[in-house]
C-alpha cells in the first residue's frame, strides 16, 4: 500500500503545483496584459496630441494663404481704382478737347461768329462793313455782300504789298 499512498500523494502534490502554475499565468498575463492597455492607452493619447498638432498647424496654413489671397485681392482692387481713375480722368480730357473741337468746328461754319487767329487777335467782323460809295471802281471800299474767299486773298496780298 505504500506505493499507492505515494502514488496518490504525488498526484495530489502535482495538481497543487499545477493550480499554483496556472494562477502564476494568469497573473502574470493579467500584468502583461494590464501593462500593454496603458501602453496602447499612453501611445494613443501622444498620437491624438501629435494629430491634433498637426491639424492646427494645417488650419494655420490655410488661413495664411487665404491671407495672402486677400491681400493679393486688395493689391489688383486697388490698380483697378488707380485704373479707373485714370479712364475716367481720359475721359473727362477727351470730353472737354471735344467740346473745344465742336466749339472750334461751329465758329467756323457760322459766319456771324467772330473767330480768332491762333494768335488770339481778334478778326473784324466782314458783316458789320458798310460801304461808303457806289462806285464799282472804288478798289478801297468792300462791298459786304460780295465777299468771296478770292476778294479776301486779294485784299490780303494788297495789305501785304502796302
Amino acid at each position: 500500500m505504500d506505493i499507492d499512498s505515494s502514488s496518490s500523494s504525488s498526484s495530489s502534490s502535482r495538481s497543487d503545483i499545477s493550480k499554483e502554475f496556472e494562477y502564476d499565468i494568469k497573473v502574470v498575463s493579467n500584468a502583461v496584459l494590464g501593462a500593454i492597455t496603458a501602453k496602447s492607452k499612453l501611445l494613443a493619447t501622444k498620437e491624438d496630441t501629435i494629430m491634433k498638432n498637426l491639424i492646427t498647424d494645417i488650419l494655420e496654413l490655410q488661413v495664411k494663404k487665404l491671407e495672402l489671397k486677400l491681400l493679393r485681392f486688395e493689391n489688383i482692387e486697388q490698380q483697378l481704382q488707380k485704373s479707373k481713375e485714370g479712364y475716367e480722368q481720359l475721359n473727362i480730357d477727351l470730353e472737354k478737347e471735344k467740346e473745344s473741337l465742336m466749339k472750334e468746328l461751329n465758329s467756323k461754319s457760322n459766319p456771324n461768329s467772330n473767330p480768332t487767329t491762333p494768335n488770339n487777335i481778334n478778326v473784324p467782323d466782314t458783316n458789320n462793313i458798310t460801304t461808303n460809295s457806289t462806285s464799282p471802281n472804288n478798289n478801297n471800299v468792300i462791298d459786304s455782300n460780295n465777299i468771296t474767299d478770292s476778294n479776301i486773298n486779294n485784299n490780303n496780298e494788297a495789305s501785304a504789298q502796302i
